[in-house]
Formats: C-alpha cells, structure tokens, sequence
C-alpha cells in the first residue's frame, strides 16, 4: 500500500514539474516556486528543490523555514558551505523559532573545520534548546568534538 502511495505521488508531483520545465524561475509566483520545491523535496530531487527554494528565497528573502529547508537540501547535496550560508540565515532571521540551524551551522562549521565557532554555536545552541530530542543528546558529542 506504501508502494502503490509514493509512486501515486511520484506520479503526481512530476506532472506539477514537467509545467516548470524550461520557464525562468525569476518569472514564476512566489507561490508557485514554494510549492514545486516542496513537492521535489517530496519525491526526493534535492537539486531541483534547491532551484526552487533559491527562486523562491529570492522573492520572499524573510522565510525562515524555507532558509532552513533550504540549508537541509544543500546539506543533503553535500554542499556544506551553502548549507552553511542558509542555516545561518534562517537562524538570524528567527533564533527563537529556527534553533535546529543553529545546530546545524554549528555542525557545518565543524565540516568546515572552523572548531572554535562551531564550539560557540553548539553551546549557544544548547543553553537555549529546551526539547528533549537526539540533538539535545548529541550536541554534546559535538561539544567534545570541537574542544
């Protein structure tokens, strides 16, 4: 029954792209660029979500949840200094709502080998996480692996 579902969706969302093909992004409603980025983030196309949500980003510039979903798909593409560049900005358009970039950026910067900043993200990020979820366990390990 799962099968039967995601290929219905799969089916469905590639009919929505295939009337994005070839247009000019810069051209399409904010709406429109929102909805064809989560429907490629749906079916799994990383890259073409990312298209999207950077169109999209450029028309709404205070999303944060879409800065945040779109430093999610950089990181999924292994990009990790995009990655970087978006978890900061959803983080510092909204640091009370978008705390998980905070984390996050604080794990790219780790990539990057920046230590020392990705030190002060992971305990700026833990004195203010109040959840009770995996990266409140491994924001430690993280922690110890800057220090």
């Amino acid at each position: 029954m799962i099968v039967i579902r995601n290929y219905i969706i799969t089916v469905f969302c590639s009919f929505f792209f295939v009337g994005a093909i070839g247009q000019d992004l810069s051209k399409m409603p904010a709406s429109k660029l929102k909805g064809f980025g989560d429907n490629a983030v749906t079916i799994g196309d990383t890259y073409s979500a990312i298209d999207y949500f950077e169109a999209y980003m450029v028309k709404k510039p205070k999303d944060s949840k879409t800065a945040f979903t779109l430093g999610e798909c950089y990181r999924a593409s292994r990009n990790y200094k995009k990655a970087l560049e978006w978890y900061k900005k959803a983080y510092d358009l909204k640091p009370e709502k978008e705390l998980k970039a905070l984390y996050y950026y604080g794990q790219m910067l780790k990539t990057e080998q920046n230590f020392d900043e990705s030190l002060n993200s992971f305990i700026k990020f833990k004195k203010a996480y109040d959840e009770d979820d995996k990266l409140k366990k491994l924001v430690k390990y993280q922690i110890e692996g800057c220090e």
